[in-house]
């Protein structure tokens, strides 16, 4: 059939408007995509620190990254003009150059930040930047932040400033601390396993810490430095200042006594450990050493805390010189430790009714032959031991415990009372992790109750019987249903028994 020229003028009219409509809808799906749908390539860049901050990024060229140089440099979207005018005023700036050319930005840049060895250069383009007024990024160290492709300057309150390139994949830098940061730890034996965030100690046993600090990665453009340590415990640590030494520890295991250059002062429980010029003791730093302060202490059994509710603590911090063109200070934040102690109590009453017994006498020896003494510390002499009486309550207390073996041992008992043969023998273990307490007897004639892990403390129950009837073979009052040592228990009475009655005999006649 043969089409009429207005056919086809039809057909030309629906084919224009099925265009006109898929033109519209694209220009509408394109009005729907969002704004960075057009924006430049991004990569991302994580600052790798060991802790976790603030940063700040400013963009000082856009461009193509291409391996190590940034192609088509370019001032678009980077910084205000007022910064690039800025970079003509450094003293690094050479007057050949013109800072309005980002291809000479870009080659002076290159150039002199290989060469910025104590990061003064960057420090500052950093304040240059930030007197701009230019656009920023806010960035946290250890986490990826999309950045577009250039040349990126990085700084914070806690870092050298540092420029890193930035393309369409992931980039990972390294921050160089511009402050000195400290850790504290603290031992049970001496650090040869480490120092820890806690420890379990009783009386007398000695208590090792470490306060480590770092230096500054631009320590070389100091004159003199300051490096002041505060170390300030809880009533219930005695620092021994004569243990007092500061080293520097090589990242080899080598070190270096520095402790002559610095003054040491203990008041107050405060330790201060301080040197107005640390270069003069230790002129050159690699980055990879630390300053550790190193003492010994041990608690006050009348003063610690007892029970992880109430632990011994200690805090460390460092005072430190923080600009080298002034005399300002810095001070790096607290960190500390925890010592936990735990007490027993220990509870006397009569085995036949659990009423208590006043006025038992015992001595306590440890798991190393040690006593306990009336100050609470330890002696290897037997003469030394502290005599605990039971009160009206029938109870005696024993604090600052440590974690191990103790024998609780009767030397008198009650009147009425026979005194138990041998010791009772408790073992306490704690696990920090868990914040649990364990105490356990395997004496027949004790018994542990009122386990509080939180308070540190657990009675020992220990049963006397009345004179003339049964009061246990080796100190252990025989179980129910131990018919063997029950029986032994029964003959061993009724051997006593005649020689009593022998003795009262022969007492007679004599008077």
């Amino acid at each position: 059939m043969t089409k009429t020229m207005a056919d086809c003028r039809r057909s030309i009219f629906m084919h224009l408007c099925c265009c006109l409509i898929v033109s519209l809808g694209l220009a509408l799906v394109v009005l729907a995509l969002p704004a960075d749908a057009f924006a430049e390539p991004v990569g991302t860049l994580t600052v790798s620190s060991n802790y976790d901050h603030a940063l700040t990024a400013y963009r000082l060229l856009s461009g193509t990254a291409s391996g190590d140089t940034l192609s088509g440099p370019s001032f678009k979207g980077a910084m205000e003009s007022s910064f690039y005018d800025g970079l003509a005023g450094l003293r690094h700036w050479s007057a050949a150059d013109d800072s309005r050319d980002p291809v000479a930005v870009r080659e002076w840049l290159s150039a002199s930040i290989d060469e910025d060895s104590d990061y003064s250069l960057a420090q500052h383009i950093a304040a240059l930047a930030q007197e701009s007024g230019s656009r920023s990024v806010a960035l946290r160290t250890n986490e990826p932040t999309a950045l577009a492709e250039g040349y990126w300057l990085v700084t914070g309150d806690e870092t050298l400033p540092f420029c890193v390139l930035v393309g369409t994949a992931s980039v990972t830098a390294h921050e160089k601390a511009s402050v000195p940061t400290s850790e504290k730890g603290v031992s049970t034996d001496g650090g040869s396993a480490g120092y820890h965030e806690s420890a379990v100690a009783g009386a007398g046993t000695r208590l090792s810490f470490r306060v480590r600090g770092t230096l500054p990665a631009n320590y070389g453009s100091y004159g003199s430095y300051l490096y002041r340590f505060v170390d300030t415990a809880s009533d219930g640590i005695e620092v021994d200042a004569s243990s007092v030494r500061v080293v520097v520890s090589l990242p080899g295991g080598s070190s270096k006594d520095i402790t002559d250059s610095f003054a040491i002062d203990y008041a107050d429980h405060t330790l201060t450990v301080s040197t107005d010029d640390l270069k003069s003791a230790y002129p050159t730093a690699t980055g990879d050493e630390h300053v550790d302060l190193l003492y010994e202490a041990t608690l006050d059994p009348a003063k610690a805390g007892l029970g992880y509710a109430h632990p011994n603590t200690n805090s460390a911090k460092i005072i430190y010189s923080n600009n080298p063109a002034t005399d300002g200070r810095g001070t790096t934040e607290p960190s500390r430790t925890k010592i936990f102690s735990f007490g027993l109590n220990v509870h006397k009453v009569d085995s036949s009714n659990q009423a208590p017994l006043r006025g038992a006498e015992f001595v306590v020896r440890d798991d190393k032959g040690r006593y306990l003494t009336d100050e609470g510390v330890w002696s290897h002499e037997r003469a030394d031991a502290a005599v605990l009486k039971t009160g009206p309550d029938g109870c005696l207390s024993v604090g600052c415990l440590g974690p191990g073996s103790y024998e609780v041992t009767e030397t008198k008992a009650p009147k009425g009372y026979s005194a138990l043969r041998g010791a009772v023998e408790v073992d306490l273990s704690a696990d920090q992790d868990e914040g649990a307490l364990t105490v356990y007897t395997n004496s027949a004639a004790a018994s542990v109750s009122e386990v509080d892990a939180e308070k540190g403390t657990a009675t020992l129950t220990i049963e006397n019987s009345a004179s003339g009837t049964p009061i246990g073979f080796g100190g252990l009052l025989p179980q129910t249903g131990d018919a063997m040592l029950g029986a032994t228990a029964v003959l061993a009475l009724l051997a006593a028994s005649a020689i009593l009655l022998h003795l009262s005999g022969r007492l007679r006649r004599q008077h």
